[in-house]
């Protein structure tokens, strides 16, 4: 395990030999509306909403961390939900390599929408320009992702930092990033130490960047899994990745911010756009969705479970 710390490697050996779950929600080429706000819930402007949701209470650093995606939403209330998620076809659970740069996913619709899990909505007007900014932007990551343009990592390429990028490109600065000693300081062992002054930043920083490093900082899962359009399904190479720490030195310096869903809802709470009470519709030719599943996955097991199994191919 210590072998990151000494070189940056590929660990193209970790997914297992036969593919894990090919989500079909991730083969999208070009965003539509899926869903609807209704009535006097549509924005009567083009809008960039921003939500988080958590099972129950404040959302967990390992359990019940929560989740958190965008809608783009038209003017008419119509809008389609995007999600970002570790891709599920590597057999990788990122919980267990928290440093570990692998695929993503982009999910449209993602999997938490309509739930009503204590969401949170934010929501961003936008110009018709800004609007389709966005939308061209996510369709190129989406297009790019065979180049490396979805690396996905639990430190800040996570789904909460998907929505702080997507935010930035509305020209909003989301404060989403919070040190992770704060959920040690919850435990009830730890809590009568909260007052104490803490570390010097720096020392702080090369300690967390140096736990990251030993649990696969220096790592790069390069393949995934892919449906063909013949319907096979094959491994297939990513190239680009840049892994969290490409240096020994990086390791040491590099100012590395930590995306959490409960720092975002933090800063919800904190906002101006935060809405209540909306009231969602699936539009005629879309799949049911939000059904209970009969099936967890591990990683939204953790988040509180996984949705939309209808949606999912094998």
């Amino acid at each position: 395990m210590l072998k990151p710390l000494f070189r940056q490697t590929t660990c193209d050996r970790l997914p297992g030999p036969e593919a894990g779950r090919v989500d079909a929600r991730a083969t999208w080429t070009r965003l539509a509306p899926t869903h609807a706000y209704a009535g006097a819930d549509a924005p009567d402007t083009h809008a960039l909403d921003l939500v988080t949701c958590v099972k129950s209470g404040e959302p967990g650093l390992v359990h019940n961390h929560g989740h958190a995606w965008i809608r783009l939403v038209w003017p008419d209330g119509r809008y389609c939900s995007l999600g970002f998620f570790p891709d599920e076809s590597t057999g990788v659970e990122p919980d267990e390599y928290p440093g570990l740069t692998m695929p993503g996913m982009l999910l449209s619709p993602d999997k938490y929408d309509r739930v009503g899990w204590s969401d949170r909505v934010t929501r961003i007007p936008l110009t018709p320009a800004g609007f389709a900014d966005i939308v061209s932007w996510l369709e190129a990551l989406q297009a790019g992702r065979t180049g490396g343009s979805l690396a996905f990592d639990l430190v800040d390429r996570s789904c909460v930092g998907f929505v702080v990028r997507a935010a930035a490109r509305a020209g909003t600065d989301v404060t989403a990033d919070m040190s992770p000693s704060r959920f040690l300081l919850d435990h009830p062992v730890l809590r009568p130490f909260r007052h104490l002054p803490p570390p010097p930043r720096r020392l702080r920083q090369a300690g967390y960047n140096l736990v990251l490093a030993c649990l696969g900082g220096r790592l790069r899962l390069e393949r995934q899994w892919v449906r063909r359009a013949d319907g096979e399904v094959a491994i297939e190479n990513i190239r680009g990745f840049r892994p969290v720490f490409a240096s020994w030195h990086e390791v040491l310096t590099r100012p590395l911010p930590f995306y959490h869903v409960r720092g975002m809802r933090d800063w919800q709470e904190r906002s101006d756009g935060l809405l209540s009470g909306l009231s969602l519709r699936p539009l005629p030719d879309q799949e049911r969705d939000a059904e209970p599943p009969e099936r967890t996955d591990a990683h939204a097991a953790r988040a509180g479970g996984d949705l939309d199994q209808t949606l999912i191919a094998r």
